[in-house]
């Protein structure tokens, strides 16, 4: 166990024991509550930390299978495109 973790769960076991009034022999109690507490704020701060390695990661395994999107024409290349002819309305019919 790291010495901040254990800092930390000795000050705050020390917290618990204020808090309830300094009662005698309760210190195994005040420190087991106080590792749990120190160990849930560890867990959810990992589970941030890899939530958001996994949304960058979902990000490029998206963007690596998504076809590359064509690029969109300026409006000077626009207005120099040629027009096209309409279709016409006459078809001739197959049958």
């Amino acid at each position: 166990m790291s010495s901040d973790r254990e800092e930390r769960i000795k000050q705050r076991a020390y917290q618990i024991w204020e808090q309830e009034g300094r009662p005698h022999g309760a210190d195994l109690r005040h420190w087991l509550k106080a590792f749990e507490e120190v160990a849930a704020e560890h867990a959810s701060e990992h589970k941030a930390k890899d939530a958001g390695a996994a949304s960058g990661r979902a990000r490029k395994t998206r963007a690596k299978e998504e076809p590359a999107k064509p690029a969109k024409k300026s409006a000077a290349a626009t207005a120099t495109a040629k027009p096209t002819k309409p279709a016409s309305s006459k078809q001739k019919s197959l049958h």
